[in-house]
């Protein structure tokens, strides 16, 4: 498989999300609210100042978010995006960076419900890491079922999702087996490539916290990618960062 990596100043502007998925997810429904500091490797990614998207650290050039976020930045000019770190608050302090170059997965197109939906972000300049400012590893294995992992986002704190919240949220999700995920849907089959979570009904991720990392002992397992509907009962859909090392670790390269 041929790889490819598009430099910021391509003009591609992502197609319509499939509809068996539905909207890109918008909010940590039934979350409290993160403890200062608590997620040091969480990024905001922004255009025009205003939240796009979440990321991981993951080394000091990278940032892992999903395709879906990594996609229509490819049409915005350089200094329309800025990613921060070091900060939980949407609105106060923080470093910031300028990317340097966007590489969303070859295989991933947004008609094809989230399969492959993964990305990296290059920066023009090194992270300065302090207690504050961390990376998260990537993992080592495949993720483990029945385990709680945790997320941290921004987003909208309510379904339909209304404001954004301006302080980190958290929550702790259950990874769900392949065959109990699909045992809620009659019609969607989850591939080795995504993780399943739950916790119950009006608890999950929504819009606002794509991109954002799945955190399982001190490990970035998941990338928020889609849930169908949010927070109903039924299961989000990350994708899984372990099926994707190769293609992290070439882009880690760049």
């Amino acid at each position: 498989m041929a790889r490819k990596t598009l430099p910021i100043i391509a003009c591609l502007l992502a197609a319509a999300i499939g509809v068996v998925y539905g909207d890109a997810p918008e909010a940590l429904i039934g979350a409290t609210v993160a403890r200062d500091n608590e997620f040091p490797y969480l990024v905001s990614i922004r255009v025009n100042n205003n939240l796009h998207c979440g990321g991981a650290i993951i080394g000091k050039h990278h940032i892992l978010t999903a395709a879906h976020c990594v996609v229509p930045l490819l049409n915005k000019k350089p200094g329309e995006v800025t990613i921060v770190a070091g900060t939980n608050n949407l609105y106060l302090g923080g470093q910031f960076y300028k990317p340097d170059l966007y590489i969303p997965h070859p295989d991933y197109d947004s008609d094809d419900t989230w399969v492959n939906d993964i990305g990296v972000i290059k920066l023009s300049s090194p992270i300065q890491f302090n207690t504050r400012v961390k990376s998260l590893a990537l993992p080592n294995s495949p993720p483990p079922v029945n385990v709680q992992a945790l997320i941290g986002a921004w987003g909208a704190t309510s379904s339909p999702p209304k404001n954004i919240s301006p302080i980190v949220r958290k929550l702790g999700l259950r990874v769900l087996s392949k065959q109990e995920c699909e045992s809620y849907f009659n019609n969607i089959k989850i591939v080795s490539s995504q993780i399943c979570t739950l916790v119950t009904r009006n608890i999950g991720t929504c819009s606002g916290d794509s991109g954002s990392p799945l955190a399982y002992n001190h490990h970035v397992i998941g990338i928020v990618s889609g849930g169908i509907p949010c927070a109903q009962g039924l299961p989000d859909i990350f994708t899984n960062v372990y099926s994707f090392l190769d293609f992290i670790k070439d882009a880690m390269a760049r």
